[in-house]
C-alpha cells in the first residue's frame, strides 16, 4: 500500500515506479572524446576494426619512426564518439572534421586500414566490411555506379556535395585487408620496401608502360596515350630507363579460346620480377585481369615472388580493383595482398570508366606528380590528381595502399664529369664503334648540389644507342599502325666503384651499333648502404666506325651453369631455373642486339632466345661479366641448353650442358658433394636438389662407422637455387678435437615446411691423419 497527501488545485500526473525494477547503465568503455587531444598535431591518420588495431598500431609506428606523425585509432572509437556506438560513414567523416578542424590541422594522410562491402547489413556470408565505403544510390548501373573513398576527405565547411569541382583535404589509401594474417602480410611488404637491406636496386630506376592491342580501330589510341606519356617522361626524368610493352607490336597467337600475346606476357612477367618503380597499363580489363588476351591474369598476380622490388601500378582499366565484393577478391586486390609479391600500391579503377581524353588526363597526371613532386608519398600524388581534375571518372579511381608511403624514388643525383679526358658538357666529337670510352662522375645533392664525400658503393651504367623505330603490326586488322621508338639496345651495360662519391669506368663499345650518327641514351643508377641516385643524358653524338688498328683476335672464354657455378652437366633442378653465364674477352661483349646473329643467345631444346638484357659486366670490370637468365614451368625429365656470344668485334664463344627437370612436389637431393676428398682437417659440401625456392629445415650429420653422430648441424631456411653449400666440417668442431682414420659417412636430410615431406642422402667420407 501507497499513500500520500495532494492539493487539488493544480492537475497532477503520478508516476509509481519500483527502484528494483530500473535499468542500469552498461560500462563499455572509454569514449573516443576523452582520446581525442592523443591524436594532436598528427599528420597521418589509420582508421582500423578492433580486430586488426594490433596491425594498425605496427604501421603507424612504422611511419613515426620514418619521421611522420602517425596515430592509430579503432573505427568502434570513432563510432562511440559520434555515433553512440552506431556505424555510420557519416560518423566516421565527421570525426575527420573535428579532428582536422581542432587538433589536427597539418592533418594530410589516411588509412582506411580494412575491406570494403557493398553488404552494410553483413546479410551475406562473407563478412568484409571491416571499413565501410561510400556506396552511389545508382548501385544496379555498370557505368553510372561507383564507390569512393574521397567521401571522407571533403573536410571544409559545406563541401561534399559536387566531388567533381571540390578539392580534398586528405590523400586517402584503402588496405583491403580482411583478417589479422592479410594485415601482417601487408604491414610486412610495407616494411620491406622502406626499409630492408636488399632493397637499393637499378630497379628504383625504371618505368614498364603497358598497352592493349587494337581489337577495333579508335582502340590504337591506347597505344598512342602511353607512348606519349613515354615522351614526357623520358624528357621530364631522363633518368628513368623506359620499358614499352605495347600488345600489338608482338606477334600475336591464336590460342584455345582466344587470342593471346605469350612474348608480351613473358617480356611484362620477367620485367616485374626484376621490379620497377612503376607499371601503367591502358586497355581493356575487369576484375580478372588485362585485356581480352590475357596479357595478366589473377593467377599470374598470384605466382609473383618480386617480394622487395615491387612497383606501384596505375591502371586504365574497368573495375580491376573492386574491392567492395564480398563474394570475390579482385586481381588489383589480389596484387596488392600478394604476401610475396606483387605491388607496393595501386592507382587503380574500382568501376567501369570510358576511354575518354579526361579519364587518359588522370594517367598523365598520376605519373607525372610521382616524377615531378618533391619526396612525393602516395596520399600527395592523388590527391593533387585528383584536385587538377574534373572529369565524373575520377571517382572511379582509388588509392589502394598505403598514401604516406613515400616513393622509392632515389633522391640523390648521378652527375657525369667527364668524358676521354674532356668535360662532359664540352664533349664534341662523335664517339665510333670500336673505340674506348672512359667516363668519370660523381654523386650529388639535389636539393644542394655538390660531391656527396661520404657516399661509398656502387654505381650502375646503362649506355644505350640511338633510338630505333618499331611499328604495331595491326594484329587484329583495324586501323592502322602506331609508329614509335624504343631505346633500349645496350651499348654498354655494367658496374663501377663508388668511392668517396667519385667513380670511373672504361668500356669499348661494339661494332654493331647503327652506324648513323645521332644521339645515345646514358642512364645511371647508384647507392651506398642507405641511400641512392639515378642520372640520364642524352647530350653525347655516337655514329660512324673507328679507323685505328684492333689487335683482339681471340673470341670470348663462355661457361654455362644452372642455378650456381658450381653446377655439373646432368645434375638436378626444379622447373624454373636459372641460366647463368660466365662471359669474358679482352675487348668485352656484345649486348647491343644490332647486329644479325650477334646476340647472347640462349637454346634451349632448339628453342633460341636472346639474352642480351639479362648480361652486365663485372664490377669495375669490363671484359668480364655474368648472365642470369631465368626459364619457367619446363617440362619434367633431361634438356639441353647451348650459350653462344660474341665479343665487340664479333667473334664468337660456346657452351653446352644438359640437366634435368625433376618435379618440385617430391623432394629429392640428387648428389652430395664432399671435398676434398679423402680429408685431412676439414670438408666442404655441396648439395644438388629439386627444392628451388622451398622453405624447410635442412641438416647435415657426421656418422662414423658405428653409426654414432659424431658431428651435426641443421638450420631453417630457403633454399635459393638448386645448388646449395653445406657449412663446413672441421676436425676442431668435435668435442675431443681428434678423429680416427678411416670411414665415416656424410647425411644430408631436407624436411620442407609446407607438407612435412623429408629425404636424405649419403656421401663416404675419407679421414687421413
Amino acid at each position: 500500500m501507497v499513500s500520500w497527501e495532494s492539493s487539488e488545485d493544480v492537475n497532477r500526473e503520478y508516476v509509481l515506479c519500483v527502484a528494483d525494477d530500473a535499468y542500469l547503465p552498461k560500462f563499455e568503455g572509454i569514449s573516443a572524446l576523452n582520446q581525442m587531444p592523443y591524436y594532436s598535431g598528427i599528420v597521418n591518420l589509420i582508421i582500423a576494426p578492433d580486430s586488426l588495431m594490433s596491425q594498425a598500431n605496427r604501421l603507424a609506428n612504422i611511419h613515426a619512426v620514418s619521421g611522420l606523425q602517425t596515430k592509430a585509432i579503432s573505427l568502434e572509437n570513432i563510432y562511440a564518439l559520434i555515433n553512440c556506438g552506431t556505424p555510420d560513414i557519416a560518423a566516421m567523416r565527421r570525426f575527420l572534421f573535428e579532428l582536422k578542424s581542432t587538433y589536427a590541422q597539418d592533418l594530410r594522410y589516411l588509412t582506411l586500414f580494412g575491406d570494403a562491402s557493398f553488404d552494410y547489413k553483413d546479410k551475406l556470408p562473407n563478412r568484409s566490411n571491416l571499413v565501410p565505403t561510400f556506396e552511389s544510390y545508382g548501385s544496379f548501373s555498370l557505368y553510372s555506379s561507383y564507390i569512393t573513398d574521397d567521401y571522407f576527405g571533403y573536410l571544409d565547411e559545406g563541401e561534399g556535395i559536387n566531388w567533381f569541382s571540390e578539392n580534398l583535404d586528405l590523400g586517402i589509401g584503402r588496405i583491403p585487408v580482411k583478417s589479422i594474417t592479410e594485415a601482417t602480410q601487408m604491414v610486412d611488404k610495407i616494411d620491406r620496401y622502406l626499409f630492408d637491406q636488399n632493397r637499393l636496386g637499378p630497379w628504383r630506376s625504371k618505368a614498364i608502360l603497358v598497352a592493349d592491342d587494337a581489337d577495333h580501330a579508335w582502340e590504337k589510341e591506347f597505344a598512342v596515350v602511353q607512348d606519349a606519356l613515354a615522351k614526357r617522361l623520358d624528357t621530364t626524368r631522363p633518368e628513368l630507363s623506359l620499358i614499352k610493352i605495347y600488345a600489338d607490336s608482338y606477334q600475336q597467337e591464336a590460342k584455345p579460346g582466344s587470342q593471346r600475346y605469350p612474348t608480351a606476357r613473358e617480356k611484362l612477367f620477367r620485367e616485374v620480377d626484376e621490379g620497377a618503380l612503376l607499371v601503367s597499363y591502358i586497355g581493356h580489363g575487369g576484375e580478372v585481369g588485362w585485356a581480352t588476351e590475357r596479357i595478366l591474369q589473377l593467377e599470374d598476380i598470384q605466382n609473383w615472388t618480386n617480394s622487395i622490388n615491387m612497383p606501384v601500378f596505375t591502371t586504365i582499366t574497368c573495375e580491376f580493383t573492386r574491392f567492395d565484393d564480398p563474394n570475390r577478391v579482385s586481381a588489383g586486390e589480389q596484387l596488392l595482398l600478394n604476401p610475396i609479391g606483387g605491388a607496393i600500391a595501386l592507382f587503380s579503377t574500382t568501376r567501369s570508366v570510358f576511354a575518354t581524353n579526361s579519364t587518359y588526363d588522370i594517367n598523365r597526371l598520376l605519373n607525372q606528380q610521382m616524377m615531378s613532386l618533391e619526396s612525393p608519398r602516395l596520399g600527395d600524388v592523388i590527391r593533387t590528381t585528383k584536385n587538377n581534375n574534373i572529369s565524373g571518372d575520377k571517382i572511379k579511381f582509388s588509392l589502394i595502399g598505403d598514401p604516406a608511403l613515400p616513393l622509392a624514388r632515389p633522391e640523390l643525383s648521378v652527375v657525369m664529369d667527364s668524358i676521354n679526358g674532356q668535360h662532359w658538357t664540352e664533349f664534341n666529337d662523335t664517339l665510333n664503334a670500336l673505340s674506348w670510352v672512359n667516363v668519370q662522375g660523381h654523386i650529388s645533392g639535389t636539393v644542394s648540389p655538390g660531391l656527396i664525400n661520404d657516399f661509398n658503393g656502387n654505381v650502375w651504367l646503362n649506355f644505350y644507342d640511338k633510338s630505333q623505330p618499331q611499328s604495331t603490326k595491326v594484329n587484329d586488322a583495324s586501323g592502322t599502325a602506331f609508329n614509335f621508338s624504343t631505346q633500349t639496345n645496350a651499348i654498354f651495360r655494367g658496374i663501377a666503384s663508388v668511392k668517396n662519391g667519385s667513380f670511373e669506368l672504361t668500356f669499348r663499345i661494339p661494332l654493331d651499333i647503327n652506324l648513323s650518327v645521332g644521339s645515345p641514351k646514358v642512364s645511371s643508377y647508384a647507392s651506398d648502404a642507405n641511400r641512392d641516385a639515378w642520372g640520364g643524358d642524352a647530350s653525347l653524338l655516337i655514329g660512324g666506325i673507328y679507323d685505328g688498328i684492333v689487335t683482339d683476335n681471340e673470341g670470348p672464354e663462355v661457361r654455362l651453369f644452372i642455378n650456381d657455378t658450381l653446377f655439373v652437366s646432368g645434375s638436378v633442378c626444379g622447373p624454373n631455373p636459372i641460366a647463368i653465364g660466365k662471359l669474358s674477352d679482352e675487348s668485352g661483349i656484345n649486348a647491343v642486339g644490332l647486329g644479325i646473329g650477334h646476340n647472347i643467345n640462349l637454346t634451349l631444346d632448339g628453342q633460341s632466345v636472346s639474352a642480351n638484357d639479362f648480361y652486365i659486366s663485372d664490377l669495375d670490370d669490363f671484359t668480364s661479366g655474368t648472365l642470369a637468365y631465368p626459364f619457367y614451368d619446363l617440362t619434367v625429365g633431361e634438356h639441353l641448353l647451348e650459350l653462344r656470344a660474341w665479343d665487340v668485334l664479333n667473334q664468337w664463344g660456346y657452351d653446352s650442358l644438359s640437366f634435368v627437370v625433376l618435379d618440385n612436389n617430391e623432394p629429392i637431393l640428387n648428389h652430395l658433394l664432399a671435398y676434398p676428398n679423402p680429408f685431412t682437417s676439414e670438408v666442404r659440401f655441396h648439395l644438388n636438389h629439386n627444392q628451388q625456392s622451398k622453405t624447410g629445415i635442412l641438416g647435415l650429420d657426421i656418422v662414423n662407422n658405428q653409426g654414432q653422430i659424431i658431428w651435426s648441424w641443421s638450420e631453417q631456411l630457403t633454399l635459393q637455387a638448386s645448388e646449395t653449400s653445406l657449412p663446413v666440417f672441421k676436425i676442431s668442431d668435435i668435442p675431443s678435437g681428434k678423429l680416427t682414420s678411416g670411414f665415416y659417412h656424410a647425411r644430408a636430410t631436407w624436411k620442407r615446411n609446407e607438407d612435412g615431406k623429408s629425404t636424405s642422402i649419403q656421401e663416404k667420407l675419407i679421414f687421413i691423419r
